[in-house]
């Protein structure tokens, strides 16, 4: 998918995210860059259900912190440069901050900051710390997608 936005040059838009939630081809040019250390390319399986297709076992990878390590995405002080240079608009739209830039321009600037600046896109914290949140997250994010799965597998059921 993020192949697509930056060979279009897809307009990306975010409306009150902080910088570490919005645009995530970060991750992206993080990947091609060929020069991340803090993150590393992992497998993912399971069924995945399309609107056009039924119910069929797909792999996919995607670079994840090395959370091992204490990694925590933070890429304010890269985000703050790019708007600093322009290359990310800012503008307000009822009230909530806002962002726009185009997929080809933000990829190829994440690039050469991962390659030159690395600290600028994520930082280090303590295991205990980091083991704190993740374990917050897991369970906001298994109660809330729980019904959204129950519904999905009583579909695949039912289409049996």
């Amino acid at each position: 998918m993020f192949e697509r936005l930056y060979e279009k040059n897809a307009l990306m838009i975010s409306i009150g995210l902080d910088s570490n939630s919005t645009f995530s081809i970060t991750d992206h040019a993080e990947k091609i860059s060929g020069a991340c250390t803090y993150r590393y390319d992992k497998l993912f399986s399971g069924i995945y259900v399309g609107e056009w297709e039924g119910p069929k076992l797909s792999t996919y990878s995607m670079m994840v912190r090395k959370i091992e390590d204490g990694v925590e995405t933070f890429i304010n002080p890269a985000f703050e440069d790019l708007i600093k240079d322009g290359v990310v608009k800012e503008f307000c739209l009822a009230e909530a901050r806002c962002h726009h830039v185009s997929a080809r321009v933000y990829t190829d600037r994440i690039i050469e900051i991962v390659r030159n600046n690395p600290q600028k896109l994520y930082r280090t914290v303590s295991r205990s710390y980091l083991d704190k949140r993740t374990l917050l997250r897991v369970s906001i994010t298994l109660f809330c997608s729980s019904t959204f799965r129950v519904g999905n597998i009583g579909k695949l059921i039912a289409s049996e």
